[in-house]
């Protein structure tokens, strides 16, 4: 549902960022959110309720919508599951996103509904619509 198939095919097997989560904060709920990016133009589509066990037999639990537009994020509820952001050691921080993408005024609406603070540009001549992001860790930057 994320399209990691075809980005792969895309991308010719290089690391591809495939899509981008947005979570409620601060007393925010999922729906919330959805009203927001509707009321900017853009209808998130239905949620879907997932859940997997951690390898200690820990279940974690999340509400997700499914992306519908690669340069758009879907949205995420953990609810009372801490995010893996919390539980994996080392950490990873999100540096930067971009938003590539051949009308940004499109996008524009929907960040700000969302209160989001991220760059969008126009393709280079002949590029595509897509995301990059630069996250930093223990072994440095990797800019996807």
């Amino acid at each position: 549902p994320f399209g990691i198939d075809d980005a792969l095919a895309d991308g010719g097997g290089a690391m591809v960022l495939v899509g981008f989560a947005v979570r409620p904060v601060d007393g925010e709920t999922i729906d919330d959110l959805a009203d927001a990016m509707f009321d900017a133009g853009h209808d998130v589509g239905p949620y879907l309720d997932m859940s997997r066990l951690t390898p200690d037999g820990a279940r974690l639990a999340w509400r997700l919508t499914l992306p519908t537009q690669r340069t758009l994020p879907f949205l995420i509820d953990w609810g009372d599951t801490l995010r893996p952001n919390v539980t994996q050691p080392g950490g990873v921080e999100l540096v930067d996103v971009t938003i590539v993408h051949p009308r940004p005024f499109d996008v524009l609406g929907i960040l700000a509904a969302l209160s989001l603070d991220i760059t969008v540009t126009e393709p280079e001549p002949g590029g595509a619509p897509g995301l990059r992001a630069t996250l930093s860790g223990e072994a440095g930057e990797l800019t996807l």
